[in-house]
Order: C-alpha cells, then structure tokens, then sequence
C-alpha cells in the first residue's frame, strides 16, 4: 500500500507532471483544461507503462483518448 510519503517520492522518481486544482470558475477551468498529461500505470509494479501528452492548445487529440486505446491494447482481448 502506497503511503502519502511513499506516493510523492514515487511521482518525483517518475517525473510525473501533475497538479490537482479545483476550479473556482468557469474561466478557470477554461484556463486549466488544456494542460494534458495522461498516464497508463501498471499498478502491480507501480510502472508507467505508458504517457502522452496531448496540447496546451487543444490543436492535437486528447492525450486521455490514446490513453485509453493504449490501455485496452495492454490488457488485450
């Protein structure tokens, strides 16, 4: 089981970009939405099996759509 200790040392030896916001308004959640990291984690080995990044933008597919075409490709038919 992951510890509050044991789950930042595990996100900083990754180098996972993350942030948790709760949005105030709508203007920030407008602001906030474009920044997109996804990642598909193997949870037995606490790996990153896989990470995308989609735009800060929006010009390019939604990183979380190819997160979860990766993931139905890992866990197979």
């Amino acid at each position: 089981m992951l510890y509050s200790g044991d789950l930042v040392a595990w996100i900083k030896s990754e180098d996972l970009h993350i942030s948790v916001v709760k949005p105030k308004d709508d203007q920030t959640l407008a602001a906030l939405v474009s920044r997109e990291w996804t990642y598909v984690v193997d949870l037995q080995t606490m790996k990153i099996v896989w990470k995308g990044f989609g735009s800060y933008d929006g010009s390019q597919p939604s990183s979380a759509d190819a997160g979860l075409d990766e993931l139905m490709t890992l866990l197979g038919p």
